[in-house]
């Protein structure tokens, strides 16, 4: 029988997770983040979270606990978007048109919405 490699593994868990590295996530692998980057709006799991430290522009972003992260009116955690816009791709998808049913981030929505 093959050994099947451990990124495998994490691609067909079924295992529930809480938050998810986002950019384990857009390479379509489940992985628990442990952290939150407040400047990038993204969660990294402590593999993606060294890469992300290693970028002398990104020293200075704030990196928070993943329990930390708060809603500051209501006190819960936030829903944060971390699906990137195909044609803007460093945006977030963070607009929804209810009449039409549609989301997209801001400028695709200004722009062509």
């Amino acid at each position: 029988m093959a050994a099947i490699l451990g990124s495998e593994i994490e691609k067909r868990s079924d295992k529930t997770l809480h938050f998810l590295c986002s950019p384990c996530k857009r390479k379509e692998i489940n992985k628990e983040a442990d952290k939150y980057c407040a400047d990038c709006h993204d969660y990294y799991c402590s593999d993606c979270l060294n890469v992300h430290d290693e970028f002398p522009a990104l020293s200075g972003h704030k990196i928070l606990d993943k329990g930390q992260v708060k809603d500051e009116k209501s006190g819960t955690l936030p829903v944060t978007p971390t699906q990137r816009c195909e044609r803007h791709g460093f945006k977030p998808v963070d607009m929804y048109c209810q009449s039409h049913d549609n989301v997209g981030c801001a400028t695709c929505m200004a722009v062509d919405h």
